[in-house]
């Protein structure tokens, strides 16, 4: 391996940790550093391995601008979180305390024009990679890390999409999405990657129509497999209870109730569960707030005030102590403020 790729494979190392640390910045600046090294003129820039590392970078920065950078209301349609007084966000998603909901989950006002702008970023990092991906498969159809990458890069594609209510591209590329990441998975039933990134496309990706459910029931059976499995991960689990949320969403908007409820059980048992081996996670007290809230909305909308009430104080409780103790970023601040005003809001009369 020639010293550029050395390199270069250092400023992905590098580039990886930012973005589980969700510096957006430094991921940022790597990647610049990146493309410095992997040059378009240069041996390793031309490499298999260099465009490949490039390609993987880009993805990386696509998800955590879709996860971070835009507000998460706009993620999925709005009339299923809408209807139970839930943001379509799902469990775990941070809300953004600038704007107002539009009627699909859109972002009203100045807020619109800069989401506008970093889903346009967002965009172009996404097609960047599809382009190089694209070539390196053509090149090679049977290299797996290749066709995983590809595949992450179309679920990204199909995010943007849905955001931009673009549901006939979306569609497209989680199917192509899909169609790889099963290909993956049946000929290596083993590797539990393929089958967590199958498990997640076929979640985060539907629960917003009736023909939703299928995928959102083979996103369990297979998310259910990897947390019985490997019970000391905890990305796993935290995927399970997501899944169950959203199936929950969609059983109720068809009117099963009882279904929606008996999830939103299951989801909050795995939730506590996480929050109690992992404290100091923002992210898993939030998913069990946002999973709180959408279970009151349940019993609100059923007429179950007494029970709501008791569900949105100890959501209440849990995050005014969060709020209270935990170390937040600048930005989780103002968005756990949003939440608790919201449940408030939705506490029924005494």
């Amino acid at each position: 391996m020639s010293q550029a790729l050395v390199e270069a494979r250092i400023l992905h190392e590098l580039q990886q940790l930012e973005l589980r640390r969700g510096n957006l910045p430094a991921a940022l600046q790597a990647l610049q550093q990146l493309r410095v090294v992997l040059g378009p003129k240069t041996a390793a820039g031309n490499s298999a391995a260099g465009r490949h590392l490039l390609a993987a970078s880009l993805n990386g920065l696509t998800a955590l601008a879709l996860r971070q950078g835009l507000d998460p209301r706009i993620r999925f349609r709005g009339f299923v979180g809408g209807a139970l007084g839930v943001a379509p966000g799902g469990p775990g998603s941070i809300p953004s305390e600038a704007g107002s909901a539009g009627p699909f989950g859109g972002v009203a006002g100045a807020a619109e024009a800069a989401q506008e702008q970093r889903l346009r970023r967002a965009s172009d990092t996404n097609s960047e990679a599809l382009r190089i991906l694209r070539q390196l498969t053509s090149e090679d159809s049977q290299n797996p890390a290749w066709q995983l990458d590809l595949a992450r890069a179309l679920r990204d594609s199909a995010r943007i999409a849905q955001l931009r209510q673009d549901w006939t591209a979306a569609e497209s590329a989680a199917q192509e999405s899909t169609g790889i990441l099963e290909a993956l998975h049946a000929g290596h039933p083993e590797t539990a990657l393929f089958q967590f990134e199958l498990a997640d496309m076929l979640s985060t990706l539907s629960g917003g129509r009736s023909g939703d459910m299928p995928k959102l029931q083979r996103s369990l059976t297979l998310s259910r497999q990897l947390s019985e499995r490997f019970p000391g991960i905890p990305e796993y689990r935290s995927l399970l209870a997501a899944t169950l949320a959203r199936t929950a969403g969609l059983s109720a908007v068809q009117g099963q109730f009882a279904r929606a409820e008996a999830g939103l059980q299951e989801s909050l048992r795995i939730l506590r569960g996480l929050t109690a081996e992992y404290p100091d996670s923002v992210t898993y007290h939030v998913a069990l707030g946002r999973t709180q809230q959408q279970l009151a909305g349940l019993y609100l909308r059923n007429n179950r005030q007494q029970q709501a009430r008791v569900v949105l104080q100890e959501a209440l409780r849990e995050l005014e102590h969060v709020v209270q103790t935990a170390e937040l970023s600048g930005r989780q601040r103002p968005a756990l403020t949003a939440l608790l005003k919201r449940l408030r809001e939705m506490q029924p009369e005494e």
